[in-house]
């Protein structure tokens, strides 16, 4: 019998559908794995999520450098160090000069930053405990996100 190849359609349309990036930046693989898990469904505006891994702020900053379409990212406060995410989050506004992108700070320890020092001083979107990110919490944060980022883009045209 002859070598038959099969065609994955499905695949292969997957890759010309228009999708949401958004950037999980966090040093543990299970939050990568948990949130992906919650939204793997999602759909908004007839678009899927892509998703992009960052373990460290470099590697968060790196990523958006190369990636200008990433609408959302999931940012845990504490990785290389104390405050790692929070210095990220001055290099994507400062440095990178994006302010479209929605900045969601994630915490397992909450007890390391104060919440109102960093909204007042961080120019963040929300920030969130990760032990509060229900499944539904976490759809509604993206959906919001995005909705966010696209009204911002709108109103710049």
């Amino acid at each position: 019998m002859g070598n038959m190849k099969f065609s994955n359609k499905s695949q292969e349309n997957d890759k010309n559908i228009e999708k949401w990036k958004i950037l999980i930046s966090d040093d543990e693989e299970d939050i990568h794995l948990l949130t992906k898990t919650v939204l793997k469904n999602f759909e908004y505006k007839n678009k899927q999520l892509e998703f992009l891994s960052a373990y460290s702020g470099q590697d968060t900053v790196q990523i958006l450098k190369e990636n200008n379409d990433v609408v959302l990212v999931l940012l845990d406060v504490i990785m290389e160090n104390d405050h790692a995410g929070l210095d990220t989050v001055k290099r994507i506004r400062e440095e990178l000069n994006n302010n479209f992108i929605q900045i969601i700070l994630r915490t397992g320890q909450s007890g390391h930053v104060l919440e109102d020092d960093v909204v007042m001083n961080y120019a963040i979107n929300d920030y969130k405990e990760k032990t509060e990110l229900t499944s539904k919490k976490l759809l509604t944060t993206v959906t919001t996100s995005i909705r966010s980022f696209e009204n911002m883009k709108i109103s710049k045209n």
